[in-house]
C-alpha cells in the first residue's frame, strides 16, 4: 500500500480567496496520511486522514466553533478504457 505524508498551510489573512469572518482571516496548518489501493489496474482506492488547526475558532463542531479539525474520507476512482471514447 503506497502511503503518504503531507504538510501543509495556507495562508489569506485578507480574506480574499477564503471568508473566514476571524480576526486573522483564514490561516491554517494541517497534516494529512493517505493511503492508497489499487485492486486493478482501473481501479484505485484511497483512505484519508486530515487533522487541521487554525489560528481561530473557524471549524463547526458540535454546534460551537472549535480551532481544529479532523477528518476522515474515502474515495474510489475508477479509469474507463480509451476504447470507450467516440
Amino acid at each position: 500500500f503506497p502511503v503518504t505524508i503531507r504538510a501543509e498551510y495556507y495562508g489569506d489573512p485578507s480574506g480574499v480567496i477564503i471568508q473566514a469572518f476571524a480576526p486573522n482571516g483564514f490561516q491554517t496548518t494541517g497534516v494529512s496520511l493517505n493511503l492508497d489501493y489499487t485492486p486493478t489496474a482501473s481501479m484505485l482506492c484511497r483512505v484519508e486522514v486530515r487533522w487541521l488547526k487554525s489560528k481561530d475558532r473557524i471549524f463547526e463542531r458540535n454546534n460551537s466553533l472549535s480551532n481544529t479539525n479532523f477528518m476522515v474520507a474515502a474515495s474510489v476512482a475508477i479509469r474507463f478504457s480509451d476504447t470507450m471514447k467516440k
